[in-house]
C-alpha cells in the first residue's frame, strides 16, 4: 500500500509542475500582450497551449485512478527527472522569446506524460522524457 501511495503523490506532483510551469507561460504571455510585444494571435495560441496543458495534466490524475485497479507501474523516475528539470528551467521559460513555441511543448510533453499514466510502455516513457526535454531546449 505505500508504494502505491507513492506512486499516486509522484503522478500528483508531476501533473502540477506542468500545471505551474504552464502558469507561469500564460502569466509571461499576458504581460507581454500588456505591452504590445505579443500580438491577440500570440496570446490566443498560449492561452490555447495552457489550456491543453491544464487537461492533460487533470488527464493524468483520472487515469492514475483507472490504473490503481490494475496495480500501476508507470517508471516515473525518469519522468520525475525530466519534470525536475523542467522545473528548475522555469525561469528560462518565462524569458523565453519563443513564449508560443515554448508554450506549445510543454502541452505536448504533458499529452506525452498523461499517455504514459494511462498505458506505461517503457517506449512511452521515452516518448514524455523525450517531450519535456523538447519543451527545456525550447526554453533555453
Amino acid at each position: 500500500m505505500a508504494n502505491v501511495q507513492a506512486t499516486v503523490q509522484r503522478v500528483m506532483a508531476v501533473s502540477q509542475t506542468f500545471r505551474e510551469v504552464s502558469g507561469v507561460l500564460l502569466s509571461e504571455a499576458q504581460k507581454k500582450h500588456a505591452s504590445s510585444a505579443l500580438d491577440d494571435a500570440g496570446l490566443a495560441k498560449v492561452r490555447e497551449a495552457y489550456r491543453k496543458t491544464l487537461a492533460q495534466a487533470s488527464d493524468m490524475l483520472v487515469d492514475l485512478d483507472d490504473a490503481l485497479a490494475q496495480s500501476l507501474d508507470v517508471p516515473l523516475g525518469q519522468i520525475e527527472q525530466a519534470t525536475k528539470k523542467l522545473k528548475e528551467s522555469e525561469e528560462a521559460i518565462a524569458k523565453a522569446a519563443t513564449l508560443m513555441n515554448v508554450a506549445l511543448k510543454v502541452a505536448e510533453a504533458a499529452a506525452a506524460v498523461a499517455l504514459l499514466v494511462g498505458a506505461p510502455t517503457p517506449a512511452g516513457a521515452a516518448a514524455a522524457v523525450a517531450a519535456i526535454g523538447d519543451a527545456i531546449s525550447a526554453a533555453t
